[in-house]
């Protein structure tokens, strides 16, 4: 469920979206603000995502979320697309909360 108070995830894999793995599950269709740091990058991003699907991970006892971009600064979504080009894959950080 969507909440207004920040929690802390972890990225499985970043793209043209977002995997998170978070502690409680989130309906599809809600939409997330989402801040996120790159290794290597001096200031986190920030986005809008909605939940596209959310399911148990098996191995982690959590819940893996994918996360489409909703409202993203282009200058972050170039920066994703360079770290993606460059064969990785994972981020760190992803602290999704409820929006309206």
């Amino acid at each position: 469920m969507a909440s207004d108070r920040p929690i802390s995830a972890d990225t499985k894999d970043i793209g043209g979206g977002v995997r998170l793995i978070v502690a409680e599950a989130h309906k599809p269709g809600a939409m997330l603000a989402i801040e996120l740091s790159l290794p290597g990058a001096a200031m986190p991003m920030s986005f809008v995502g909605k939940v596209v699907w959310c399911a148990p991970s098996p191995q982690s006892g959590q819940f893996e979320a994918g996360i489409q971009f909703v409202r993203i600064d282009a200058k972050d979504q170039q920066a994703i697309l360079r770290y993606v080009a460059n064969g990785e894959t994972r981020a760190s950080g992803g602290v999704p909360r409820g929006v309206d």
